[in-house]
């Protein structure tokens, strides 16, 4: 069995606001809990009460994003994590942040596949899909179709195979093109 850290309540503080700050996504109680619990021994409760002392203290506030609450870090959270953040030990920094790189990392690769359904008509839905490369689009894709249903599936086979969808596209456009 691996060995845990046990942190004290100030080493805790510090990691929530270390954590909320290095993430690019909305940080929601069950993914702090997830990435510092993975690191520190702690448990969600915990987690929670140590998020609540931080909001009493200016350090966060919470917003509701997605029907779910969300913590933003607040400029004095900013600047207490900025002169303290040592006070987290070494070895549990790393480990945070390798976990907060893994959620990023996928937060990343998911935003650059896009499959969105949107109404186009009183009766009839859109699914509007993307494959972004560095910032640039490589492919748009527009598809009218009659239910939400089928939008919803033609968004989730999209999110699921663009790679054989954008290989088939452009080797059937491309192959007429000579060089």
């Amino acid at each position: 069995m691996e060995f845990m850290y046990q942190p004290t309540e100030l080493e805790l503080k510090l990691s929530v606001l270390y954590v909320i700050k290095h993430l690019k996504t909305k940080a929601t109680g069950p993914l702090l809990h997830n990435i510092i619990g993975s690191v520190v021994k702690t448990n969600f409760f915990e987690i929670g009460h140590i998020v609540y002392l931080l909001i009493e203290s200016k350090n966060l506030t919470e917003m509701m994003i997605d029907n779910e609450t969300a913590y933003i870090i607040t400029n004095e959270g900013e600047a207490s994590v900025g002169y303290f953040y040592k006070d987290i030990p070494y070895s549990v920094r790393e480990k945070l942040l390798n976990a907060v790189d893994k959620i990023n990392k996928q937060i990343k690769f998911e935003s650059e596949i896009i499959a969105d359904i949107e109404p186009a008509s009183y009766k009839s839905f859109m699914t509007k899909c993307e494959i972004n490369e560095g910032g640039e689009k490589l492919l748009g894709l527009e598809l009218n179709v009659g239910t939400r249903e089928m939008a919803k599936k033609c968004s989730e086979y999209f999110k699921e195979h663009y790679e054989e969808i954008y290989t088939k596209i452009v080797t059937i456009m491309c192959s007429e093109i000579k060089d």
